[in-house]
């Protein structure tokens, strides 16, 4: 079923998925290439090649050229674990399925939550992960920080006076939203 709601993405889809699979991929390939061949915006988060379970670090660099191949933008995050998909800032899909390496063997749940409130709610969690979650890079860790938000389309209006509205207010936002010492 979350398929079938990716599948109508008119804007973006993130997808949160710890572990990755060539197969895993392979299951929603040729949906995410027809997603991002219709100029929707793609993006993976996913463990980096050794926090990937049991899964060979040569599986998971298979399945991450798979989906890079199709378009997919991947940000690497360790030690996260969500399960989470966001489409179009307006439905979100929580629970226990790795969609990016579910082999189809066993029963996850999956809740569908509609709406902008709680697509924000859920961005916010995910936003508050990771300001909590140090990124490190080259043995130094670097504190990180995420704006979200979700433009509703007004009566009239295109996309891209859609786009440069909702860019301009997420700009604003960033400005105020950085600490400063």
């Amino acid at each position: 079923v979350v398929q079938l709601d990716m599948a109508r993405a008119k804007q973006g889809i993130a997808i949160w998925s710890a572990f990755v699979t060539p197969q895993g991929v392979a299951r929603i390939a040729d949906l995410l290439r027809a997603r991002v061949r219709s100029g929707v915006k793609v993006r993976c988060v996913v463990r980096p090649p050794e926090q990937n379970g049991t899964i060979g670090e040569d599986a998971w660099a298979e399945g991450i050229q798979a989906l890079q191949g199709v378009g997919v933008t991947i940000d690497i995050r360790t030690s996260m674990h969500e399960k989470v998909v966001l489409i179009d800032d307006d439905t979100a899909w929580l629970g226990s399925l790795n969609l990016l390496s579910h082999a189809g063997h066993t029963r996850e749940v999956m809740l569908r939550v509609d709406g902008t409130q709680p697509a924000l709610g859920v961005a916010a969690f995910l936003a508050a992960e990771l300001a909590s979650t140090p990124f490190e890079w080259n043995g130094q860790k670097i504190a990180l920080s995420m704006t979200h938000g979700v433009h509703v389309f007004q009566k009239g209006e295109n996309v891209d006076g859609a786009m440069e509205n909702a860019d301009r207010a997420m700009y604003t936002a960033k400005g105020g939203a950085r600490p400063r010492s």
